[in-house]
C-alpha cells in the first residue's frame, strides 16, 4: 500500500482518488445514539423475527458464548460470534460484564462481509443489545399472546424490562402494564 504523499497512490483520507482506490476500504462506525435515532423498534422486531426464522431453517451459524473471567475483580469478557450467509454478514459481539455503572463503552459488535471477509462496521452496541432483547419479547408476544391482548405483565424493573415494554408497545396497543419488582419506586408510571 502506498504511504501518504507517495505519488503512485492517493495522498490520504479525504483525497477523492482514495475513495475510488480498491486498496482502501471504508469501515462504518456507529454509536448507540445514532442507532437509536435511526432505527425504529418495529424494524428491530422484524429483524429479530427474521433472524430466529433463519436460525430455525439452519441458515445461520453461531458458536457458544466464550466467557473469560477475572476472579479478583469479578469481571468478565464475553465473546459471541455468528454468521448469516443470507444477511451477507459475519459478526462478533463482545462485551464486558461485572463492571456495573462503568461510564465507559462496554459492548461492541464487529461486522464482516461473508463475500470477502472485509470489516464492514464497528458498532457501539449498547442500544442494539437493549433493543434486541426487547424485540425478542415482542416476537414472542406476536406468536404466543392472543391477538386482542392489551395488558402486559412483566417481572423486573431494570433496563431490560424497559426494553421489553417499549418493544411490546411498538408491536401492539397496550392499555395497561403491570410490573413486579423489589423496588416499588421503579414500578411507578412514567419511569
Amino acid at each position: 500500500m502506498p504511504t501518504p504523499g507517495d505519488p503512485s497512490g492517493p495522498s490520504g483520507p479525504g483525497d477523492p482518488d482514495r475513495d475510488r482506490d480498491p486498496r482502501y476500504h471504508r469501515v462504518l462506525l456507529l454509536g448507540s445514539a445514532e442507532l437509536a435515532a435511526a432505527i425504529p423498534m418495529t424494524a428491530v422486531i422484524d429483524a429479530v423475527e427474521r433472524g430466529y426464522r433463519a436460525a430455525a431453517e439452519g441458515a445461520t451459524s453461531e458458536a457458544a458464548r466464550v466467557v473469560v473471567r477475572h476472579q479478583q475483580s469479578h469481571t468478565a469478557l464475553n465473546v459471541m460470534p455468528a454468521l448469516s450467509e443470507a444477511a451477507g454478514a459475519r459478526s462478533v459481539h463482545v462485551y464486558s460484564a461485572g463492571n456495573r455503572g462503568a461510564p465507559a463503552l462496554q459492548k461492541v459488535t464487529l461486522v464482516f462481509s461473508t463475500e470477502n471477509g472485509a470489516l464492514e462496521a464497528v458498532i457501539e452496541s449498547d442500544w442494539l443489545s437493549w433493543a434486541r432483547t426487547g424485540a425478542t419479547g415482542a416476537v414472542a408476544t406476536r406468536h404466543l399472546a392472543r391477538a386482542d391482548a392489551t395488558v402486559l405483565g412483566i417481572i423486573g424493573t431494570g433496563r431490560q424490562t424497559e426494553a421489553q415494554v417499549v418493544a411490546v408497545a411498538a408491536s401492539r396497543r397496550l392499555t395497561t402494564v403491570y410490573a413486579y419488582g423489589r423496588d416499588a419506586a421503579r414500578c411507578s408510571p412514567g419511569r
